[in-house]
């Protein structure tokens, strides 16, 4: 059965400013990425465990949006069969003091 996949607001915010800055430059490129990241969501509900743990912290497991520079953030839990995503952020951002400094 399928988890269920919840966003947080932090991951609801920066959705958002990602696809509104890509909608600057191209309608067709900004739903190009909402397509590609929908269609990851989906396979995280089937899969849940299907990608790594973070490497600098370990609460977190890391999905890569295929052809963007674009890592998802995100947990599963097993008891409430819900994949929990926590934010999207680009890799040039300093990801590890970023995930510390909010998600303490």
């Amino acid at each position: 059965m399928p988890y269920k996949p919840r966003s947080l607001s932090t991951f609801d915010n920066s959705f958002n400013e990602i696809v509104d800055y890509l909608s600057e430059i191209s309608p067709s490129i900004s739903l190009r990425f909402i397509n590609e990241l929908n269609q990851q969501v989906e396979a995280i509900s089937d899969f849940p465990y299907i990608y790594p743990v973070y490497e600098y912290d370990e609460r977190f497991r890391k999905m890569s949006i295929s052809d963007w520079k674009y890592i998802v953030f995100y947990t599963a839990d097993q008891e409430k069969q819900e994949v929990i995503l926590y934010d999207i952020l680009h890799t040039s951002r300093d990801i590890a003091t970023y995930l510390k400094d909010k998600f303490k």
